[in-house]
């Protein structure tokens, strides 16, 4: 057997090219994996992680051609938090939101605004807020909105929030919007999904659906210092 079947180390790095090897033969483009750091180090054979073998880890990734995001060195990284891999530097300036309850409570904030400037709240019974809307089978709408038109009142619009995006996204605002239709049948109705991550994959599967307006956005999040002036 070779040192490198026999090292926990090894077997990881080549179990995740693996994975992003089929991911980007699906479409992926940039393929992207995910692990929690706890999960990472016991798949190492480590009980702990230190900062040199993360350190380590990190560079032996690299060398096969794998970055994560955040980086392995990252001193604020605990071990319940989620790694992403993928065979491409990640951008240095854009962000994530940490919860998606973090993104539900911006985009919220942001209906009326910028690229949701048609949509409003939908509170219908006296609701406080378009968040969590309950379908009867107790299964949540993350956001329930409505189009805003001249003529007025327009479509129901159910948003599906996702800190970076997953597989089954898709099918589940689907189903969303068949129950929404049998709940409001006099009404048009419509899908968003607003993700971190983009997925070649989901976007081709929402090129072959028909009968369904759903759209996907992906959001950056980035920060730029404006004062004291940096220098190029």
């Amino acid at each position: 057997m070779s040192n490198t079947a026999s090292d926990p180390v090894d077997r990881f790095i080549a179990s995740m090219s693996a994975e992003l090897g089929e991911a980007a033969a699906r479409g992926a483009n940039p393929p992207i994996e995910r692990r929690k750091l706890r999960t990472i180090v016991n798949a190492c054979g480590r009980r702990s992680s230190s900062v040199s073998f993360l350190a380590d880890l990190e560079d032996r990734l690299n060398q096969a051609g794998i970055y994560t995001e955040p980086p392995l060195t990252d001193t604020g990284l605990r071990r319940d938090d989620w790694v992403l891999f993928s065979t491409g530097p990640f951008p240095a300036v854009s962000t994530f939101f940490s919860k998606e309850s973090d993104l539900q409570r911006f985009v919220e904030a942001c209906l009326g605004t910028g690229v949701f400037r048609n949509l409003e709240p939908f509170t219908p019974d006296g609701r406080r807020s378009c968040r969590e809307f309950r379908l009867p089978d107790s299964r949540r709408i993350d956001l329930l909105c409505q189009e805003r038109t001249k003529s007025g009142v327009g479509a129901l619009v159910a948003i599906e929030l996702k800190r970076e995006h997953q597989r089954g996204t898709v099918q589940q605002l689907i189903e969303y919007l068949d129950a929404l239709k049998q709940l409001y049948p006099s009404r048009d109705v419509k899908g968003l999904i607003v993700s971190g991550v983009e997925d070649q994959v989901a976007a081709t599967m929402l090129k072959n659906i028909v009968g369904y307006d759903i759209k996907w956005l992906c959001y950056n999040v980035s920060f730029s210092q404006v004062f004291p002036k940096v220098q190029s």
